[in-house]
C-alpha cells in the first residue's frame, strides 16, 4: 500500500488523494483506529482499506466515502479478541474474500453502526456474485451481549449482509452470547441465513429482513438450536427455503409482528416433538391465519388450522394471528 498504519496507530489522515497504486491505497491493521477525514481514492488496482489482524483494544473504523470504497478482508478473518471493541460507523463498506470474515471472541465486543440512509454493507469481492462466497460474522460464546440499559455492547444495526454464509452457521452465527441484530438484511447465504444456538443464547432480533436464503437443505432465513430463547420480533421472513427451523430444546419467541412471505416450504417448522415453540401474533400472509394441515394433537394442543397463509408444522402456536398487516403506500416523496 500506498500508505501503511501500524499497530496501535491513531494517526490522523485528512483530505489526502491515493492514485494509481500498484495495490491498496492504504492498509492498516486492525487495531489501529485512524481518524480517516474527506480521503479519496481513484485508479488504485484496490480503491480503498486493506484491513487485517485482531481487534484488543477499542478502534472505531469510520465509513470512507462511496460504496466502491471499500474495507478489504482478504488476508483472514478479523479476530475481535477478549477487551477489543471494534465500532464499525455507518456507510463503511466491506468486500469480503473466500473463507474470511469476523470473529468476535470471548470478553470482545463488535457494534455494526449503520444508520437508515447510510447502511454498513458487507459483500462479496468476487466478480459474479453467488451465495456463501465469504464466511460469517461469528459471536463465540461469553463474547459481550447487548445491554438495552446502559445501550452497550454488541449489536448489528442498519447492515445489509449478502452472499455470506459459506459455513453451515451461515451469514450470521451466534453460540451462547446475545447480541441485538436490528434493522439489518439478510439475503442470499450459501448455508441459513442466521443461526442461534446454545444456553444463555437469548438475542433481540428485531426489524430484519431475511430475504432469499434458499440452500438446500440448510436454507432458513433462521435457524435456533440447542436451548436458545431469542426474542424474534417486527422481522420478514421472505422467499427463503424455510422461514424459521427450531430444533432440539430451543425456545424461541417467534412474535409478534412477523410477517412470513412467500417461504418455498414452512413459515416456521420445528423437529422437536415434545416443545411447544410460541410463535402468535404475526402475518402469515393470509386473511385466515397459517396453515396446519396435520389433524393429529401436538405439544401445543393443537390440531388441524386450515389457514390460507404459509405452512406451519405440528408444535407451532400461531394462534391468534394477526390477519394481514396493512402495507404503506408510497404516495409522493418523502
Amino acid at each position: 500500500a500506498a500508505l501503511r498504519i501500524r499497530g496501535r496507530s491513531d494517526v490522523t489522515v485528512e483530505n489526502c488523494y491515493f492514485e494509481s497504486n500498484n495495490q491498496y491505497g492504504v492498509s492498516w491493521e486492525a487495531d489501529a483506529s485512524p481518524r480517516f477525514i474527506g480521503n479519496r481514492f481513484e485508479y488504485n488496482a484496490f480503491n480503498g482499506v486493506l484491513v487485517f489482524g485482531n481487534v484488543t483494544r477499542a478502534v472505531t473504523w469510520p465509513g470512507l466515502g462511496p460504496h466502491r470504497w471499500a474495507y478489504h478482508l482478504t488476508r483472514g478473518t478479523i479476530s475481535v479478541d477478549a477487551g477489543g471493541h471494534l465500532t464499525i460507523k455507518a456507510g463503511a463498506t466491506f468486500s469480503v474474500a473466500p473463507a474470511t470474515g469476523i470473529r468476535v471472541r470471548s470478553g470482545g465486543t463488535l457494534a455494526i453502526r449503520g444508520a437508515a440512509g447510510a447502511k454498513v454493507r458487507m459483500t462479496t469481492n468476487q466478480l459474479v456474485p453467488t451465495p456463501g462466497q465469504w464466511r460469517e460474522i461469528e459471536f463465540e460464546p461469553g463474547s459481550i451481549g447487548w445491554d438495552e440499559a446502559a445501550q452497550s455492547g454488541s449489536i448489528v444495526d442498519h447492515a445489509e449482509l449478502e452472499y455470506g454464509g459459506s459455513q453451515p452457521g451461515g451469514t450470521i452465527l451466534v453460540r451462547s452470547s446475545s447480541p441485538r441484530i436490528s434493522n439489518t438484511v439478510i439475503r442470499r447465504s450459501g448455508k441459513r441465513g442466521m443461526t442461534v444456538t446454545g444456553p444463555g443464547a437469548n438475542p433481540l432480533l428485531v426489524g430484519n429482513l431475511f430475504d432469499d436464503n434458499t440452500a438446500n437443505p440448510d436454507g432458513a432465513g433462521l435457524f435456533v438450536g440447542g436451548t436458545a430463547a431469542p426474542d424474534v420480533r417486527f422481522n420478514i421472513f421472505r422467499a427463503n427455503l424455510e422461514g424459521v427451523h427450531v430444533e432440539g430444546d430451543a425456545q424461541p419467541r417467534i412474535g409478534p409482528h412477523n410477517w412470513f412471505d412467500y417461504n418455498q416450504t414452512f413459515a416456521v417448522v420445528t423437529a422437536a416433538a415434545d416443545t411447544c415453540v410460541d410463535a402468535t401474533g404475526n402475518d402469515w400472509g393470509g386473511e385466515l391465519g397459517p396453515r396446519d394441515p396435520s389433524a393429529t394433537p401436538d405439544a401445543c394442543g393443537l390440531g388441524a388450522h386450515e389457514g390460507d397463509g404459509e405452512l406451519v408444522s405440528d408444535h407451532v402456536r400461531g394462534e391468534p394471528f394477526e390477519g394481514r398487516l396493512i402495507r404503506p403506500s408510497l404516495t409522493g416523496p418523502r
